[in-house]
């Protein structure tokens, strides 16, 4: 499954004492044309300037105060108590062709290759000269 989060402006993460962001595979944090990704293969940080231990400073978000979560709202009333229409829709019953075991026709939409295969099972042709010649 995938979850997908879209911002226009900001997204703001707040954790009272301990956050955790956890992957399997791989963890990348982008800004532009820098990253930082952290997968099995080890750490790998990208940028225009990389300073360890110099310069910098955490960034801060505007705040995170989301608002409280409302009671749901009632069920409406049901306009009247009867059920739904029934449709006199009916379904047409498949045909089956029938086959015999020793001449199988394929539609139309088998590929080029299974064509001819199928042709040359029929006509009795080798697939392969070189292959033919070989064994003989």
């Amino acid at each position: 499954m995938n979850y997908a989060l879209d911002a226009g402006m900001e997204i703001h993460l707040n954790a009272g004492m301990t956050a955790v962001v956890e992957a399997g595979t791989s963890l990348t944090l982008k800004v532009g044309s820098n990253f930082i990704n952290i997968n099995p293969g080890g750490v790998f940080i990208s940028g225009t300037m990389v300073m360890l231990n110099s310069g910098g400073a955490a960034g801060s978000g505007s705040g995170c105060s989301p608002g409280a979560p409302t009671d749901p709202t009632a069920a409406q009333e049901a306009a009247t108590d009867q059920p739904g229409q029934v449709t006199q829709a009916q379904s047409t019953p498949i045909q089956q062709q029938p086959q015999s075991l020793d001449s199988v026709s394929v539609s139309g939409l088998q590929t080029v290759q299974a064509k001819a295969l199928s042709t040359a099972a029929q006509s009795g042709t080798p697939f392969c000269e070189i292959c033919e010649a070989a064994k003989g």
